[in-house]
């Protein structure tokens, strides 16, 4: 959130420090209500520990997941049907 992690460094994982970074960047924008907050820190559930509280921040954790796997498939995929090993003949 308003941050290139490739561009910054950091002493910990990005996993662990991103959900804050983008908590006080955000809190510099606006002023975040509780239900707000708990959707910035814990939509990195999985890497980090504590789950969700409220029901939007499970569907944001929910979505956010979907989208890195995705993110992450779709390039990987066009080499996968390149590969021989992932041929059918």
């Amino acid at each position: 959130f308003f941050y290139d992690w490739r561009d910054t460094k950091f002493n910990k994982s990005h996993a662990w420090v991103h959900p804050r970074i983008a908590k006080r960047n955000a809190q510099k924008l606006i002023q975040l209500n509780k239900l707000e907050e708990d959707i910035i820190v814990k939509h990195m559930f999985g890497a980090t520990i504590s789950p969700p509280r409220y029901k939007e921040s499970w569907i944001v954790t929910c979505v956010d997941k979907y989208w890195a796997v995705r993110e992450w498939s779709l390039p990987m995929q066009h080499k996968w049907k390149k590969s021989k090993v992932f041929r059918f003949q």
